[in-house]
């Protein structure tokens, strides 16, 4: 597990949120009726994430996203966001998404992106 970056805030946005996937599966029959079924695996908790950073904050995150992380492939150390003062929990990012980046103002950046708990 990789740690936080040094020098970017620990601190997602109030806008973040989550959801409990449910765990199973949904299939329609021949007959047309809808039919579920468990998954037969845990399925992963997936968080929406925004982060506002400094532009200096911005340089170092993108560059431990990109380099460190290989955009996203390995996990990482992250306090867990849905209990205060949580313990370090490991995360990775959502396999298919990216971090998208918006300028907010400034010298501000907005990174959205997509973690899953491990």
């Amino acid at each position: 597990m990789i740690a936080w970056p040094d020098g970017v805030r620990q601190r997602i946005q109030r806008d973040s949120g989550w959801k409990n996937p449910n765990g199973t599966l949904a299939d329609k029959t021949r007959c047309g009726r809808k039919k579920t079924r468990p998954s037969g695996q845990l399925q992963p908790r997936k968080f929406s994430v925004s982060i506002l950073l400094r532009y200096d904050e911005y340089e170092t995150f993108d560059d431990w996203y990109t380099v460190t992380l290989r955009h996203g492939a390995l996990t990482f150390a992250y306090p867990r966001i849905d209990r205060i003062d949580g313990p370090l929990t490991e995360y990775r990012f959502s396999p298919g998404t990216d971090v998208s980046y918006s300028s907010v103002g400034g010298r501000l950046v907005k990174a959205s992106m997509e973690w899953e708990e491990v």
